[in-house]
């Protein structure tokens, strides 16, 4: 694993998706186990930007907003002074800005499981999966986790989505190689559903 970069995520919601299939050729590789895409959705919907990463040569890592109000802080002066070449929003969080589930970073635990129908996604032993809330365990080698929701593909379906406001979204997926796809549509708005 390369220590020369460190990814970080940081905010406040990523949405979960399993698995995810896109032809190697639309990838554009920016560096060695890094490359990126643009997915064009219609008009109404804007494009979806792709960013995937191979864990052999990245790690994911969580940066906690220390701003005011507490817990808030925009992305882009989080990550100064840090290794981070991208970063996502992820997680929900409460009033007082503290996570609204689990996050375990460096295989240290900063907030409890919160019992509730959303997903983890973890790396166990340098592999990312998704799994159910139900079906968490405690495991001392998980490097990370993070609790939220809700998933976007629960056993190859989409599962059909109360909320259907538009709104700027983003989403942490795992391809068939085990490599993470962080896909995040922020020009349009757009419904869980579409995205």
């Amino acid at each position: 694993m390369s220590s020369k970069t460190i990814w970080k995520w940081t905010g406040f919601v990523f949405l979960f998706c399993l698995p995810l299939s896109l032809t190697a050729g639309n990838w554009r590789p920016l560096t060695k186990g890094l490359a990126f895409r643009d997915l064009a959705l219609s008009a109404e919907q804007g494009t979806i930007q792709l960013l995937k990463i191979d864990l052999a040569h990245y790690r994911l890592g969580l940066l906690q907003a220390s701003g005011q109000p507490p817990g808030r802080a925009f992305l882009d002066q989080m990550v100064i002074g840090t290794k981070a070449v991208a970063a996502m929003n992820a997680s929900f969080f409460d009033v007082d800005g503290k996570a609204m589930g689990l996050t375990i970073d460096n295989s240290q635990e900063k907030s409890s499981l919160r019992r509730t129908s959303w997903g983890v996604f973890q790396i166990i032993d340098g592999t990312p999966s998704i799994i159910h809330t139900r079906n968490y365990r405690k495991n001392g080698r998980r490097s990370l986790a993070i609790q939220t929701g809700p998933r976007l593909v629960i056993a190859g379906k989409t599962p059909s989505f109360q909320q259907q406001r538009p709104a700027r979204r983003s989403a942490i997926c795992i391809t068939p190689q085990k490599e993470v796809v962080w896909a995040v549509a922020y020009e349009i708005p757009i419904t869980l559903a579409s995205f």
